[in-house]
């Protein structure tokens, strides 16, 4: 009844330095965390259909600047398909922002892509060195934002756990 997102954001920053970094993330998705070694504190802003997160850094940066955010988002999963929209994370202020998106089911779980908008799809082999070795459901490149994946995941295989208590009395 979950569905987590991590985003992963290199910027690269020319001119002149910078001490915040600003992204908008959907309402529907519960910001976890932004991790970075250079992040000193992180907060977000509600706003109409969108929230604003804010990020300050301890030192201001040029050059390379990296960012690692958290998603989440509940999903009522108790019916056997449901319907997943990925999180559009926008950088703020940035003259271009470009990248891949990856999607990865858990098993027994089977998606399709019921829409899609300024993606195009790639093969796993074009990869970054860093996203292989993983069995990814989709894949796709996107060139600008916006864009947007709609998946229908449908639940093929149950999920079943067990608890056990196991009680032994050994005597001599």
């Amino acid at each position: 009844g979950v569905a987590r997102s991590s985003i992963k954001l290199d910027y690269e920053i020319s001119r002149a330095k910078l001490t915040q970094l600003v992204l908008e993330i959907p309402a529907d998705q519960k910001v976890v965390n932004v991790f970075d070694r250079n992040v000193q504190r992180w907060n977000f802003e509600p706003g109409e259909g969108k929230q604003t997160v804010r990020v300050d850094l301890f030192e201001a940066t040029q050059g390379q600047q990296s960012l690692l955010v958290e998603l989440e988002q509940f999903i009522n999963a108790t019916e056997s398909s449901y319907q997943v929209s990925l999180p559009l994370v926008r950088a703020v202020g940035v003259g271009r922002q470009q990248g891949i998106v990856v999607v990865r089911l858990d098993e027994g779980l089977q998606g399709e892509a019921v829409k899609r908008t300024g993606l195009l799809q790639l093969d796993q082999n074009d990869l970054p060195e860093t996203l292989r070795g993983t069995a990814w459901g989709f894949v796709y490149r996107y060139g600008a934002v916006p864009y947007e994946l709609v998946l229908n995941v449908e639940k093929v295989l149950p999920r079943i756990s067990v608890t056990e208590l196991v009680e032994a009395e050994l005597s001599a």
